[in-house]
């Protein structure tokens, strides 16, 4: 989800910087719709991360960030686009909007590290309780193997003996 969040936000620069350097008004519609779906994958992203209130606040600041970012870069750079076209290529050289998008790019990093180190984190503690209960298995095995040798040897210790047939025992006629 990381992932489709960081897509709106490429498809938004290379959108507008598509728009301004050739003046295709095709490229805004695309714009447009990212910039309407952005808070939805935001919102979905927060919900799929971790329980760590780390992770959700670095959503909350990337958030808050492409909101900056839409608002006072690319809306003003297309308010621009309308009226001249060269003052709006002249302030996208700025580099303005890269230098905001390169920060928010970095809190995906992040973002996407920590997660990876929570992911990890879960794996080990789950290798490590999968491992235990394969213990406790063979454990309870063994002592089921154990329990059940050991009732055998008593049970046939408790039988009773056979009465020997005495030599003095007259042989039945057959």
């Amino acid at each position: 989800m990381s992932n489709e969040l960081e897509k709106s936000l490429l498809t938004i620069e290379t959108g507008v910087g598509r728009y301004v350097s050739t003046e295709d008004v095709t490229y805004r519609p695309p714009v447009r719709r990212a910039l309407a779906d952005y808070p939805k994958r935001r919102d979905a992203l927060a919900r799929l991360l971790s329980d760590d209130p780390g992770q959700q606040q670095r959503v909350r600041e990337i958030g808050e960030a492409i909101d900056d970012y839409a608002k006072i870069w690319v809306r003003n750079i297309i308010d621009i686009a309308r009226v001249d076209l060269p003052a709006a290529a002249d302030q996208m050289r700025t580099d303005g909007g890269r230098r905001r998008l390169d920060a928010i790019l970095r809190n995906f990093d992040r973002l996407s590290r920590r997660e990876l180190a929570v992911i990890r984190s879960r794996e080990a503690l789950a290798d490590s309780n999968s491992a235990r209960a394969i213990e406790l298995g063979i454990g309870g095995l063994s002592m089921v193997l154990v329990i059940t040798a050991a009732s055998t040897m008593y049970l046939r210790g408790r039988r009773r003996p056979r009465r020997a047939v005495s030599p003095e025992t007259p042989a039945k006629a057959a």
